[in-house]
């Protein structure tokens, strides 16, 4: 059976109930217009920049910007689960400012603090939410800094560190190990070129993407490793166009690299291959910009087709594929997917005036606005959705319009969508599998009410764990159902050998979404 049939079966399973009803989850920061105090969404400011995540089981790292009377303040980062606020992200006295650029799966921040008449400290942010403040490259006495733009699950981190080259000063970039020492990565265009680097992406197994600076002040996509070695990404495409300047955006455990670069006036996207060739990302115009990639290489972005702004997908081998446009956009809406997860769901958004929408692409490229997906509300347009979960976790930015004379603003929600990754299919501690472990979870909450919780198995999200959700499980635990948790629910032993005859072919479920549908965690 294959995956295409597989999923198409799991949104009928489960769009009957739980489209339209899906809950808006929102850290409880609100801005009050008519004083000009509270919080709004921080964007990020620069391409390639990020200001937070979401991980697999749902926890949100956003980072807010404070106001008063309209004044802007303190940025501070906020983090919830759900609807469930966590402990804020440390700061002091000597260091007001937070700024996330990312969330490991584990729930490790990574990004900086500013320090007070200085520039920004590389930090990351433990679970709990205490500050680990990573210390900069020596000889830099005037203005120290630097930043922490990703953290894999080893508690590797990338990112820069400001320092002093005697005849100017240079950002270079760089890694902490996970006991926290500094390590500068290579720049082989210096002494003779510019020092000037970053390091923004590193994978599971620390592989590290980046930029370095030549001779001539381009930047140059750069693959480093944690061992030293150091590969400039060729210049030169596989359709034979010459890049001038690069950057590389996302790493790879198999050394592949996602980027993008220049030509003449116009912008191209690139995926090196593991040896260091480009492969262009093909535009169905004249320019495209990627932005996000998953496991399997499949990479999303924007560019241009026939006059109009379009979503783009493209294959592993640079081949587009155009998403289709929600059926009351404007011809002139500008729309865009920033990322994409395993199953080739994809996350972005349409706009244009007036016209904010976010939207969810299927594999086959069908678009659906994220707002009718949710619980009717006159206070929410989910404008544009930024990240996407192997199980099924959406967060983004919504334009809020509280009731009264306040005004909207930009706030950041999280939604749960459960055919859009592993949770719709029996996934009910959000480990990226279907195993014991999920079906333990439905027992114990079997017949009962959820009353809101994340993690009693209610794949549908109707508020309630049933039949419905057994079903989930058994068309996903493969062909191994001979351990039963026990119930105190007296019917659900009979119900779970109900469920087990209603899958066809039990010895192909677990290879409905890949090999006992074990994915590889998407670890960076």
């Amino acid at each position: 059976m294959k995956r295409s049939f597989f999923m198409a079966s799991v949104v009928a399973l489960i769009t009957s109930t739980a489209r339209a009803s899906l809950p808006i989850y929102s850290p409880n920061y609100t801005f009050d217009s008519t004083t000009g105090t509270g919080f709004k969404y921080f964007y990020p400011f620069y391409y390639g920049s990020s200001t937070g995540g979401v991980t697999p089981d749902g926890k949100a790292a956003i980072t807010m910007q404070y106001y008063e009377s309209n004044v802007p303040r303190d940025k501070k980062i906020a983090r919830c689960r759900g609807q469930t606020p966590l402990p804020m992200p440390q700061v002091d006295s000597s260091h007001t400012d937070s700024v996330a650029h990312g969330i490991n799966q584990d729930g490790w921040i990574s990004g900086f603090a500013d320090p007070i008449g200085a520039d920004a400290q590389p930090a990351i942010w433990r679970p709990d939410g205490t500050r680990i403040d990573l210390p900069l490259l020596p000889n830099f006495p005037d203005a120290p800094g630097g930043h922490a733009f990703d953290m894999n699950d080893s508690g590797t981190v990338v990112g820069s560190s400001n320092m002093d080259d005697e005849s100017f000063d240079g950002v270079h970039p760089v890694y902490w190990t996970p006991s926290h020492e500094i390590v500068e990565l290579a720049n082989p265009f210096a002494p003779s070129g510019y020092p000037y680097g970053v390091a923004k992406s590193i994978s599971a197994n620390g592989v590290i993407a980046g930029r370095a600076y030549n001779s001539n002040g381009d930047g140059h996509a750069m693959r480093w490793d944690v061992t030293g070695t150091a590969l400039i990404l060729s210049h030169t495409t596989d359709t034979g166009k010459t890049i001038f300047s690069s950057e590389a955006l996302r790493s790879f455990d198999d050394g592949a690299v996602l980027g993008r670069g220049w030509v003449v006036i116009n912008q191209v996207g690139i995926l090196w291959t593991p040896s260091g060739e480009a492969i262009e990302l093909r535009p169905s115009g004249s320019w495209v910009i990627p932005y996000g990639v998953n496991n399997n290489h499949h990479a999303v972005g924007t560019g241009d087709r026939l006059g109009q702004v379009v979503a783009l997908r493209w294959s592993p081998s640079g081949e587009p594929f155009s998403l289709d446009r929600l059926s009351d956009a404007p011809s002139n809406a500008y729309d865009a997917a920033f990322d994409i997860n395993e199953f080739n769901f994809a996350v972005g958004k349409s706009d244009y005036s007036n016209y904010l929408r976010a939207i969810l692409w299927t594999p086959d490229g069908d678009a659906i606005d994220l707002n009718s997906l949710v619980e009717s509300s006159d206070e929410w347009i989910l404008s544009e959705a930024r990240t996407i979960t192997n199980t099924g976790w959406i967060s983004g930015i919504g334009q809020f319009d509280p009731a009264g004379p306040s005004e909207a603003y930009d706030r950041p929600f999280s939604i749960l969508v459960p055919f859009a990754g592993t949770y719709g299919m029996g996934d009910a501690n959000f480990d990226e599998s279907i195993d014991f472990a999920d079906l333990l979870i439905v027992a114990q909450h079997y017949g009962s009410s959820t009353a809101g919780s994340l993690d009693a198995g209610d794949f549908n999200l109707d508020g309630v764990v049933d039949f419905t959700d057994l079903l989930a499980i058994a068309q996903n635990y493969g062909d191994v159902f001979e351990l039963l948790p026990a119930s105190e629910d007296p019917i659900f032993k009979y119900d779970w050998q109900t469920a087990k005859s209603m899958v066809p072919e039990p010895n192909f479920a677990g290879g409905l979404i890949g090999v006992g549908l074990m994915l590889r965690r998407r670890t960076r």
